[in-house]
This record gives C-alpha cells, sequence and structure tokens, in this order.
C-alpha cells in the first residue's frame, strides 16, 4: 500500500512540475508577444505623430509666414525700425522661429534675429553653414509687397525635427517605462502564481496525508481486536469493524439494519450520560444473533454530529473465570472449615464408636443387647461416611491414587445405581472411550458416579433416562487453562452423565458444590453428595462442567487425565482382626479418646501407656523407648505436635515403629513424615478391627 502511494505522489509531482514548466514557457511567449506589439504599436504612434505634426508644422509655417509679411509691410516701408524689431523678435518667441532675417529693396541685411539655444534673442549675421545643417533648418523665403511694389524679403528658418526627436524619445521613455511596469507585473504574477501552485501543492499533499491517514486509522479500526460500532442520533448502527461482526454473529448488512438497542442491553439513556463527561464506560450485556448474552466493557465516546463511538471488549472469559476463582476460594473457604468440623466431629464420634464396639464385644451372648449396639454402629458408620464427604470436599481425605479402569468403575456404579432406581428410570450406558486407565481412588470415584447417577434419579420424579457415555478427548494449552486451573493440556477420557429431568436454574448453579446446599425437603438430602463429587474431582487433578435447562434436564461433564500405566488394582477390601501382644504408648489431648484408646488396647491384648500431650510422651520415652513396641501419636495437640513428638522420638531411637492418628486423612506433611520412617496412618474414628488390623501388621508381620 506505502508503494503504491508513493507512486500516486510521484506522478502527481511530476504532472504538476509538467503543469508549472508549461506555464512558464506560455507566460513567456505572452511576454515577448506583448513587448513586439508594444514596440510595433510605439512605432506606429511615432509614425502617426509624426504625419500629423509635419501637416499641423505646415499649416503653422504658412500662417506665420503670412502673417508676418502683412504685419512688416507698413512699418518697413515706413523705415519705423523699432516696430519692425519688435514684431521680428515677437515672430521669434512665440513662433519657433529660429532664425529671421529682412533684407531691405537694396539687398542689404536690415534686421536678423535668432535663438537656437535657450530662445535667448540676438542680433546675428546670416547663419552659417554648419548650424544650417545642425539644426535640419527650413529655409523659407517670400517678398514684402507694398503697393505693388517689393519693398524687402523675408527670410525664416523653422526647425521641428528637434521638437519631433525630444517627442519620439519622450515616446520611447514611455513605453520603456510601460514595459518595465509591464515585465514587473508579469513577475509579480508569476511568484503569485507560483505562490499558488506551492499552496495547491502544499494542500495536495496534506490531503493525501490525511487520506493516506484516515486509509491507516480505517484499517487499524476494521483489523481491531475490539468491536467497534459508529452509531448515528438516532440510535441505527452506520459502520462496524469485523471483529464487531464476530462479536455479535450479525453481517455487516444486517448489523446496519437494526437499532443499537438491538444490540447492547441497557443502552437507554447513553446520549444523555454522555454529554456530561463526553464520554462513558460501562459493564452491559451484549446480545448474539442467536439470542445468547455476553458480558462486556462498552467505552462510548461523543464525536461531532451527535456521533457515538462505541468499543466493546468482551470480559465473558474473565468473568467466568472471575466465577470460577470466586468459587474456588469460597469453596476452600468452606472445606477449611469442613476440615475442623471433621476433625471435631471424629474426635467425637470416636469416642462413641470404641466404646459402643466394646459394648458389642461385652454383648455377644445376648442377641437383643447385641441389636442396640450394631444399630448404633450403623448409625455411626452413615455419620463417618458424612465425615468422609467433608473430607473429600475439604481434599484432606485419605486419598490413594492407584492405576484403575474407569470403565470398571463406572460398570460397578451402575450396578449398584441400578438397585437404587425406580424401574421407569432406564440408564443408557455407552463406553467408546478406546483408554480408561487414570491415576484415581476407586472407592471416591465410584461414590462419585453414585452420587451423580442418584441426583439424576431425584431430578426425575416420574420417570426419564440416565445417559452415561465415555470418549477420550485432547486438551491444548489453552483449551486446559479454561477448564481449571489444575488441568494441563493432553489426553483425557470424558464422563458424561445427562438426565432429561426436571433441570437446574440459572440462579443457583454456582451454588450447587457447596457443602449443605440442597434443593430437596428435610430429611432428603444432606447437601454433601455434590460437594464430596467437586472435592473428589480437584483431588483427581480433574475437572467437571455442568450444563442444564429448565424443563430439558442436566448434564454433567467430568474429565480425567489418563495413564499410560497398564497395571490396574482392585478397591481395597476391609480385613479381619489381626493378632495381639506388646507395650504401646498412646498420646492424644483428648481425654475420652485417651481413655477409649486405652481400653481397646487393653480389650485386644495389649499394654498401654497413656499421655495427654507430646512433652510428656518424649520425656517417658526417653528414659523406657526400650520398652515401648509401638507409639500411637495424635496429629494435632497443643504443644509438641504429633510430627514434633514423632521427630522427636526418633532421634532418641532411629529405629522408632510410630502410627499417626489423625481426622484430616493424607497430606504432604504425612507423606513426608512416612518417608524418614513413619509406618502408617491411623484416620479417625478408628474401630476395633482397624486398629488391631493395622497394629498386627506392624508387629507381627506374616
Amino acid at each position: 500500500m506505502a508503494g503504491l502511494l508513493e507512486d500516486v505522489l510521484s506522478t502527481r509531482q511530476h504532472k504538476l512540475h509538467t503543469q508549472l514548466s508549461l506555464w512558464i514557457k506560455v507566460n513567456i511567449i505572452l511576454l515577448g508577444a506583448s513587448v513586439l506589439f508594444m514596440f510595433l504599436s510605439a512605432s506606429l504612434m511615432i509614425s502617426n505623430y509624426r504625419d500629423q505634426n509635419e501637416q499641423e508644422f505646415q499649416e503653422t509655417i504658412s500662417r506665420t509666414v503670412l502673417i508676418l509679411r502683412e504685419s512688416l509691410a507698413i512699418p518697413l516701408y515706413n523705415y519705423a525700425r523699432d516696430t519692425v524689431t519688435h514684431l521680428m523678435k515677437s515672430a521669434v518667441i512665440y513662433n519657433q522661429i529660429d532664425y529671421i532675417y529682412l533684407i531691405d529693396s537694396n539687398n542689404e541685411l536690415y534686421l536678423g534675429f535668432a535663438h537656437p539655444e535657450g530662445r535667448s534673442i540676438a542680433f546675428t549675421e546670416k547663419p552659417d553653414k554648419e548650424t544650417v545643417e545642425r539644426c535640419e533648418l527650413i529655409n523659407i523665403t517670400t517678398d514684402i509687397i507694398f503697393n505693388d511694389e517689393i519693398i524687402g524679403t523675408l527670410i525664416i528658418y523653422f526647425s521641428h525635427d528637434e521638437t519631433t526627436a525630444q517627442l519620439t524619445e519622450y515616446t520611447w521613455e514611455i513605453i520603456f517605462r510601460l514595459l518595465k511596469f509591464v515585465i514587473v507585473i508579469l513577475i509579480f504574477a508569476e511568484l503569485i502564481l507560483w505562490f499558488i501552485l506551492f499552496l495547491k501543492d502544499k494542500l495536495d499533499f496534506e490531503k493525501q496525508k490525511l487520506i493516506e491517514s484516515e486509509y491507516k486509522f480505517r484499517t487499524y479500526i476494521e483489523k481491531s481486536p475490539l468491536s467497534v460500532f459508529i452509531i448515528d442520533e438516532k440510535g441505527g448502527i452506520s459502520f462496524n469493524n469485523e471483529a464487531a461482526l464476530g462479536l455479535t454473529g450479525y453481517s455487516r448488512k444486517e448489523l446496519q439494519s437494526i437499532p443499537f438497542k438491538d444490540v447492547i442491553s441497557q443502552t437507554e439513556g447513553i446520549s444523555e450520560l454522555i454529554k456530561e463527561s463526553e464520554e462513558l464506560k460501562k459493564e452491559v450485556f451484549l446480545i448474539r444473533k442467536d439470542g445468547s448474552q455476553l458480558n462486556v466493557i462498552l467505552d462510548a465516546v461523543r464525536l461531532k454530529g451527535n456521533l457515538l463511538l462505541c468499543y466493546c471488549t468482551d470480559i465473558s472469559e474473565r468473568k467466568r473465570m472471575e466465577s470460577q476463582l470466586r468459587q474456588s476460594e469460597k469453596l476452600n473457604a468452606i472445606g477449611m472449615m469442613a476440615g475442623g468440623i471433621a476433625h471435631d466431629f471424629n474426635n467425637m464420634m470416636g469416642g462413641i464408636l470404641g466404646y459402643t464396639e466394646l459394648l458389642a464385644l461385652k454383648m455377644e451372648d445376648d442377641p437383643v443387647q447385641k441389636s442396640y449396639t450394631e444399630n448404633i454402629i450403623k448409625t455411626i458408620n452413615r455419620a463417618r461416611e458424612l465425615i468422609n464427604q467433608l473430607m473429600n470436599f475439604a481434599r484432606k481425605g485419605d486419598v490413594e491414587l492407584k492405576v484403575v479402569d474407569l470403565h470398571k468403575i463406572l460398570s460397578d456404579a451402575v450396578n449398584l445405581l441400578t438397585c437404587s432406581i425406580d424401574r421407569n428410570i432406564q440408564i443408557s450406558v455407552k463406553l467408546d472411550a478406546p483408554s480408561s486407565r487414570i491415576m484415581g481412588d476407586g472407592a471416591q470415584l465410584q461414590n462419585t458416579f453414585l452420587n451423580l447417577g442418584l441426583n439424576a434419579r431425584d431430578a426425575m420424579p416420574h420417570g426419564g433416562e440416565i445417559n452415561i457415555t465415555t470418549k477420550n478427548i485432547y486438551f491444548s494449552e489453552s483449551i486446559a487453562a479454561k477448564k481449571n486451573s489444575q488441568i494441563t493440556p493432553g489426553e483425557y477420557i470424558e464422563v458424561d452423565i445427562s438426565d432429561n429431568g426436571t433441570g437446574i436454574s440459572p440462579e443457583i448453579i454456582e451454588s450447587i458444590f457447596d457443602p449443605f446446599f440442597t434443593t430437596k425437603s428435610q430429611g432428603k438430602g444432606t447437601g454433601m453428595g455434590l460437594s464430596a463429587v467437586y472435592g473428589t474431582v480437584q483431588s483427581h487433578d480433574a475437572a467437571i462442567d455442568v450444563y442444564s435447562e429448565i424443563g430439558y434436564g442436566s448434564t454433567f461433564e467430568l474429565f480425567f487425565p489418563l495413564t499410560s500405566s497398564e497395571e490396574t488394582v482392585p478397591l481395597r477390601d476391609n480385613r479381619a482382626v489381626a493378632g495381639r501382644g506388646g507395650r504401646i504408648l498412646l498420646v492424644d489431648d483428648e481425654e475420652m479418646l485417651r481413655d477409649i484408646g486405652k481400653d481397646i488396647l487393653r480389650e485386644i491384648g495389649y499394654d498401654p501407656v497413656v499421655f495427654e500431650n507430646g512433652e510428656q510422651a518424649v520425656e517417658y520415652y526417653k528414659n523406657n523407648w526400650e520398652s515401648i513396641d509401638l507409639v500411637i501419636t495424635d496429629m494435632i495437640m497443643p504443644g509438641l505436635s504429633g510430627k514434633q513428638t514423632f521427630l522427636a522420638m526418633k532421634k532418641i531411637n532411629p529405629g522408632i515403629k510410630a502410627l499417626l492418628a489423625t481426622g484430616f486423612g493424607l497430606d504432604r506433611d504425612l507423606e513426608s513424615m512416612m518417608d524418614i520412617g513413619l509406618l502408617g496412618i491411623l484416620n479417625k474414628p478408628y474401630r476395633i478391627h482397624d486398629i488391631s488390623l493395622m497394629i498386627s501388621d506392624i508387629l507381627n508381620p506374616k
């Protein structure tokens, strides 16, 4: 484009210079013609003037000679010399006579006068030949007659060539002055013309620069990533760029045929608001051709002619990310609270469960009493499940990621789900993903799919269909960033669980993963199902999306990263209570848990030594470590924590055998402790067979 503009400017300048040269040449020719015309006119004027002057001069001479001859006759006849002298002087002075001579009848000079220079009168002899030739005198001789007698002769010399020469010289002087004036005028005219052409060239150049600048500006606006609109005084769209077409989904013709208020909501009063500050910036909704809405920032500026220049910046993705961040922060805060609640709840439930199981052992022979204790244990186990869901949501549960086949877990979940739904609900399963191995916790994943299936069931009280499908998908870096901050580019398996139930309203869809949030009536739901699903997704570095429409149903899309490992492991099974024997040091700051722990250890055949804090336990261990077979310490305690207590004892006895009891599950601190010698984690609330099995595995390995 720049080369084309240079060619245009070069061609235009060459044309302008050619026109200027031609104009100068034409003016030079006109100047020469003017000079020639003036010269010819002057020559003709002088020639005409000479002819006219000659005729007038001849008439003057004839008249002068006649008058003078008649005037001199009587005075000359009477010898009145003074009168003759006066008449001849007057003739010389007033009639342009250069020389005048009067010859008497005896042919002798009577009088003579001349004034060839300065018109002074002097008596003179007959003029010499040189004077006559120099003055180019005209000689006129005439007789003076009185009474038919010649009484004298009058000789007169006239010179009109000098006057004519002076007139000619004066005429040429006027002509040359006029010529100079004309030349000056022409030069001045040329300068004015040059200045006009210079200004025109300058204006044309500035105009070309303006055109070029306008082209660049229009190109910039047209190619700008911002959506640009120019709104006329009637509210119509008079201009829009390509980005505006992509943002709105309209063609250029369609977009410029509809009012701006049909594209941007909340445009009422924009013109009035702008008048106060000449510009406006506000967040509005952009309505696309398909009816969908986008969050945009509208920048409006008033232009001349009651036009508005509007820029629209799409912030929908930013809004989504902000919403996701708020949701994540909210869930993290709730998760921290849930973890604290779970810890305290586990401690309380631990005491209840421990004592109940001890009672059950004492009532083996009483079926009625034993059934009571079993019902209590079932209720406690249900409470434990709720706590586990809280822990999963807080991402502090005991997550054991191993290679699992997601298709097998889905199949097992579907089998369990089939037993939990009415016959008027059909389940359609299409596990089409070629690859289905992931790193996961089988129990949590199965619980996740069951929760989603049961939610779908509850959304279809009058029957319907649940569709479960899988497929493999690849996430690029940009797509992965949009899904979840934990998602990395790579291969994934997508699990879709959809229903055609009542759907989820837009007002609550962002809250469905919050703990204890439920739309079910009291007693029909805890509000922990979907929060547990969200916790599982987070702990598996996965992502989840929800799409729902009132009256048409909902779809949950889960994305799990695939693994290349071929080894798969089954879900863990509970194992029976194992052997007995040995001295165990128990540390817990909760009195009830110390008491129940001591009773359980004694009941299953061990010799417990109990302390309420880490300082006491370390001091005792320093002096008696050789007699201690196993240490069980609570994780969170005032003073020395469980970790600090373990490390202090390990300095005393590097070969220490220890378990850590916690209500928070496995975390990075615990993993690091296991790397330096911690033998295991005992999850609260622990059951008798769980603790006995773990102790037996450590003290009596097979």
